[in-house]
C-alpha cells in the first residue's frame, strides 16, 4: 500500500464532488476511503455552514478527516464536534446598510444571513423573494431564525449574507454595491443567482494556511494541497493550492486557473484525481 500521508484534497461540493441531484457519488466515496487508508487527508470547502452541511449530507463527518472550510472561508470547524477553530464575522452595521439599500432599490431581491446555527432572515425578506423562502424551507426548521429585522441582534455571529433573485438583478445589485462601498465586502457567486457578501478578504482560500498547518502537524511533514472546484467562489482556493483541479463542467474562468481538468462532476471527479495520485501520474 502506498504512503499518501503527504496528500490533502480539499473540494467544493455542488458541481464538483456531488453528482446529480446534489448527492455523493459512490465512486468518489470509495476513492476517498482508499486515500484515507493510505494516510491521505480529505475535506471540503463549501458555502454552507457546518450544521447546514451535516443536514444536507448526514455522513459528511464520517468521510472527512480534516477540518471543514465553511461559509466560503468564514469558518474552519471540526465537523465531528462542531467546534469552531477559526472564523471571520461580518460587520453587522454594514450588513444592515446593504440590506436597506437592497430593499429600497431592488424590490425583487431578498436576503438571508448565515449564522453559526443556521440561517437568519425576516418575514419581509421571505415574502418579497420566493427564492429566499424556498431556500429556507429546505433547511431543518430548528436552524432557521425568521425574525423582524429589528430583532436580528438577538442572533450572534453573522458570517455571510446571501442575496437571492434573478440572475440579472443579482448581477446589477452586485455592481451597485461594489460601487457604493468599494472594498467593504468580499463578493462572489456560488451559483448563477446566488450572490454572496462576506467580510473583506474572506474567501475559500482564507482558511487554507490553517488547514495545511493542521494536517502538517498531524503527519509531521509538508503536505501537497489539491483543491477542486467549479465556480467563481472557488477561484481563490484553486489559485492558493499546490494543484488546482476542476471538472469539465466548470466555468471557463475556473478552467483557466486549473492545472488539471479531468471529467464531468457526475462521473466522479475526486475519484479520477485520486486514481491519478495512486498511479503516480501527478
Amino acid at each position: 500500500m502506498a504512503d499518501l500521508s503527504n496528500i490533502l484534497i480539499v473540494t467544493d461540493l455542488d458541481g464538483t464532488f456531488f453528482g446529480k441531484h446534489g448527492s455523493p457519488i459512490a465512486r468518489n466515496l470509495e476513492a476517498v476511503e482508499r486515500l484515507k487508508a493510505q494516510g491521505g487527508h480529505f475535506t471540503v470547502a463549501t458555502g454552507r455552514t457546518n450544521l447546514n452541511l451535516k443536514h444536507k449530507w448526514q455522513d459528511a463527518a464520517d468521510l472527512v478527516n480534516a477540518p471543514v472550510v465553511g461559509c466560503n472561508g468564514a469558518m474552519l470547524c471540526d465537523l465531528l464536534t462542531d467546534k469552531m477553530i477559526d472564523g471571520r464575522l461580518m460587520d453587522r452595521e454594514h450588513v444592515r446598510e446593504l440590506i436597506e439599500f437592497m430593499v429600497s432599490e431592488y424590490p425583487n431581491l431578498g436576503a438571508r444571513i448565515s449564522v453559526e446555527e443556521g440561517f437568519l432572515s425576516s418575514p419581509l425578506q421571505r415574502a418579497r423573494c420566493p427564492e429566499v423562502d424556498r431556500d429556507l424551507n429546505g433547511v431543518a426548521p430548528a436552524k432557521v431564525f425568521t425574525l423582524p429585522e429589528e430583532e436580528w441582534d438577538s442572533i450572534a455571529d453573522w458570517y455571510k449574507t446571501v442575496v437571492r433573485g434573478s440572475i440579472e438583478q443579482t448581477d446589477e445589485f452586485r455592481r451597485a454595491a461594489e460601487k457604493k462601498w468599494p472594498g467593504r465586502f468580499e463578493t462572489s457567486k456560488s451559483g448563477a443567482a446566488y450572490l454572496e457578501f462576506q467580510a473583506p478578504g474572506t474567501t475559500k482560500a482564507t482558511m487554507l494556511p490553517a488547514l495545511r498547518e493542521y494536517v502538517e502537524k498531524k503527519v509531521g511533514k509538508p503536505v501537497k494541497v489539491y483543491a477542486c472546484g467549479d465556480y467563481e467562489n472557488d477561484l481563490t482556493m484553486l489559485a492558493a493550492a499546490d494543484v488546482a483541479v476542476c471538472p469539465t463542467n466548470a466555468l471557463d474562468c475556473v478552467k483557466e486557473v486549473a492545472d488539471l481538468c479531468l471529467c464531468h462532476h457526475t462521473e466522479g471527479l475526486i475519484a479520477s484525481l485520486i486514481e491519478l495520485i495512486e498511479e503516480g501520474k501527478i
